[in-house]
């Protein structure tokens, strides 16, 4: 079953990825908890593993991920 919501082409989801991932660089208790994320990952593909771990993070931080929705309407 798929995720309900807005669908975005490839090149907006990845600037939206971007930008999250430059908010989560700028603070180190986020770095930290990505770095956490990625470690207890069983993925074997490195770049699944970082997406699974800044989606956790964003899910599970309550102000990123209020700017992960305001970067997203940005990108409307």
């Amino acid at each position: 079953m798929g995720k309900s919501g807005p669908k975005l082409s490839e090149a907006k989801a990845e600037k939206v990825r971007k930008a999250i991932r430059a908010l989560i660089k700028e603070n180190k208790d986020l770095q930290a908890a990505v770095n956490a994320q990625r470690k207890a990952s069983k993925a074997k593909d490195n770049k699944a593993k970082l997406r699974s771990a800044i989606s956790k993070v964003v899910v599970r931080n309550p102000l990123l991920q209020q700017a992960a929705k305001g970067i997203f309407n940005k990108m409307k």
